[in-house]
């Protein structure tokens, strides 16, 4: 193995560490509640790290992003039917967001366009790639970018990666107003002081051990495997046979399904994985926090990786843009979250809100501690609902590969329509599942 990609990763590991030190240490990291992925990365870009590494790093996201995504429905469990009700409208919610911020791009390219005639033709993009699962996404949108050949993918990737750091530290800021906000109105039923959050979820860590949470179930004995090993065989296993599956119909060019992205296809297998998992009566072999523990370990060096190598003068170049861009996102976001959180959902509709809006700004883990801050119990039933959520809409990307395929092919007009048609359908759907309810 070549030492470069030792050294590249033993410098993101150590950048890491000493994000965590930082946070620990330092009030403003701590308020701002700053992962240790982010604080690392930004450190390492103020550094004259060698161009190696940089190119290292660049590829980590896009590399890093098939096995977490085909990660997503491996675990999944199914609802009971009454409990379909409840999280149906959250899910549709979810679901429209999704093409809400695709929608948002899209304008914001045609309106862009007309000042600036040379912004790359997919600019805005980004927005729900970067909005909807951080620095890790981005890289499904480079990956399919560069599988088309397009010469603008490398510019799409920084851009991304700026929209993405945006979301993931303004998520947390603006996330943390609107629960000082929502406390003060009583909008909340588990806080009444946002301010006294237990100092845990600000330095990091948990310093007694009796209260610290367990990572998972061992599901296999280290006498035949490790039950961590195990998980991320299967995971592997599925990203590897999806590479294979992608480059077969690659190689012989088969109309349409070409053009489909490695992580669509490496979804499809996992869920086809675990299928037969349940049919073979084998689902005591997975446990969930196992692997998502591993999925959230991808994750923090996707971001520090992606942070690290931003290309600062693309990122200047593209700059009003960005803030336009960005500043768009979060004023449609906020508003179609929370409107609708209170209009069709019954019961915590504010805690189901905010998780909903850190995670489509952020991460997973920005929406999960969103919803510490205003239920430091998880009392709600918003942590359980979205869960089930982010797993059964995990299909959404495929979505929105299809219209950004219809974007590049067709053009900026035609994938809007059709973005405009599935958010008025995901949107009409809740008010006919409330009409009908009642």
């Amino acid at each position: 193995m070549n030492l470069t990609f030792i050294y590249s990763l033993g410098l993101l590991s150590c950048f890491l560490l000493i994000g965590v030190a930082l946070r620990a240490k330092i009030k403003i990291l701590q308020n701002l509640f700053l992962p240790a992925s982010v604080i690392g990365g930004f450190l390492l870009l103020l550094l004259p790290i060698p161009k190696e590494y940089i190119g290292i790093y660049a590829k980590i996201p896009s590399t890093l992003i098939v096995p977490i995504v085909a990660s997503i429905p491996l675990g999944l469990t199914l609802a009971p039917k009454d409990k379909f009700k409840v999280i149906l409208p959250h899910g549709l919610i979810m679901m429209g967001v999704t093409m809400l911020q695709l929608g948002v791009g899209i304008v914001s390219y045609l309106f862009l366009k007309r000042f600036i005639p040379t912004i790359y033709p997919i600019f805005g993009a980004e927005l729900e790639f970067a909005f909807a699962g951080g620095h890790g996404t981005i890289g499904i949108l480079s990956n399919m970018l560069k599988e088309k050949n397009l010469e603008y993918w490398n510019i799409s990737q920084g851009v991304g990666s700026a929209i993405a750091t945006f979301g993931l530290v303004g998520g947390i800021l603006l996330g943390m107003l609107v629960i000082n906000i929502g406390a003060r109105k009583k909008m909340c039923k588990y806080i009444e002081k946002p301010e006294n959050i237990p100092i845990a979820l600000k330095v990091g860590y948990e310093r007694e051990i009796s209260k610290q949470n367990s990572l998972g179930r061992e599901t296999t004995l280290s006498t035949s495997i490790d039950s961590l090993g195990f998980h991320a065989a299967l995971i592997l296993s599925v990203t590897a046979l999806a590479y294979v599956v992608f480059n077969f119909i690659k190689a012989n060019n088969v109309v349409y399904l070409k053009s489909i992205a490695v992580w669509t296809y490496a979804i499809f297998l996992m869920f086809g994985v675990w299928g037969i998992m349940c049919k073979l009566k084998l689902q005591h072999l997975v446990d969930s926090k196992v692997k998502s523990k591993l999925s959230g370990m991808l994750t923090e060096y996707a971001i520090i990786a992606a942070i690290a190598s931003m290309p600062i003068k693309i990122i200047v170049q593209y700059i009003v843009p960005i803030i336009f861009l960005v500043t768009l996102g979060f004023i449609s976001t906020f508003i179609y979250i929370f409107f609708f959180s209170k209009l069709y959902i019954k019961e915590d509709w504010f805690e189901h809100g905010i998780i909903s809006f850190g995670m489509n700004t952020g991460i997973f883990i920005t929406g999960l501690l969103l919803l510490r801050v205003t239920d430091p119990e998880l009392k709600s039933s918003a942590f359980a609902d979205h869960t089930l959520c982010y797993a059964l809409t995990s299909w959404s990307f495929v979505l929105v590969g299809v219209i950004l395929d219809i974007w590049i092919s067709k053009g900026a007009l035609t994938a809007l329509w059709v973005t405009m048609i599935m958010l008025f359908i995901f949107s009409f759907l809740n008010f006919a599942l409330k009409r009908f309810s009642k």
